[in-house]
């Protein structure tokens, strides 16, 4: 009977393909990871949560799209404001846009953690791959299994 892969080889595998999918753009000031409209939106979107932060403003609302009628942001995105919250200690860190590539690694680390996590938990493949689909099809950007 085989003992099984040693304990530390999944935490070593997740952080070894976080960093290699990262490793390009860090350390350099002008890459980041994404392309098109979808990652313009989302630069934008986590500049204005941090500005809704530091003004405490709500989110809600604002007149910065579609001036001067405006955006209902909750129509918009769902209030959706997880990634963009967490975002906010890197934008502060290491300033825009070297921020992107340094959290985007770091939302790798934590969905390969929760689905190490749920795979030690003896959760079964259907749960691990249903996180994992989701990452993938849905492109959620926290994945919490």
């Amino acid at each position: 009977m085989s003992a099984g892969p040693p304990s530390w080889l999944v935490p070593v595998l997740v952080v070894g393909l976080a960093v290699g999918a990262v490793s390009a753009c860090i350390g350099h000031p002008d890459l980041v990871i994404g392309d098109g409209v979808d990652l313009f939106g989302t630069f934008w979107f986590y500049w204005f949560i941090g500005d809704c932060i530091e003004h405490l403003r709500d989110p809600s609302f604002t007149d910065l799209m579609f001036h001067p009628l405006g955006k209902e942001i909750f129509a918009h995105t769902g209030n959706n404001f997880v990634d963009a919250v967490a975002a906010q200690p890197f934008r502060l860190l290491f300033g825009f846009p070297r921020y992107q590539p340094v959290f985007v690694g770091f939302l790798l680390l934590v969905n390969g953690a929760h689905l190490h996590a749920a795979g030690e938990a003896g959760l079964g493949l259907s749960v691990v791959g249903d996180g994992a689909g989701r990452c993938v099809v849905d492109g959620e950007p926290l994945c919490v299994v």
